[in-house]
Order: C-alpha cells, then sequence, then structure tokens
C-alpha cells in the first residue's frame, strides 16, 4: 500500500497508475486521512463482481 498525499499525487500520476496497474493500491490522502483509494481496473472488476454477485 502507497500512501501519498492528493497535493503531492499530481506530478507521478503515471507512475502511480502504473503501480496501481500492478496490483499495488494507492491511497491518497488529505490532511493524513485517506480519502480516495487508486486501484487497477481488473481489481476493481474483481471487487464489483464480489460486491455486486447474485447468491
Amino acid at each position: 500500500m502507497i500512501r501519498i498525499a492528493g497535493s503531492e499525487a499530481k506530478p507521478v500520476l503515471a507512475e502511480l497508475l502504473r503501480k496501481a496497474e500492478a496490483g499495488e493500491e494507492i491511497h491518497l490522502t488529505k490532511y493524513g486521512k485517506t480519502q480516495a483509494v487508486l486501484i487497477g481496473a481488473e481489481q476493481y472488476e474483481r471487487y464489483r463482481r464480489t460486491l455486486f454477485s447474485k447468491d
């Protein structure tokens, strides 16, 4: 897991996207608190299938 302030993410966004695509979770923070999480598309789809699957 990577934690980075939102204000510091913009200049390294391409690198963060590569890391997310490789499976890393990127926590974007504001005042030290996670505000959003950047994940790769495959991981997102897995979460969606898990959350919205019908039992």
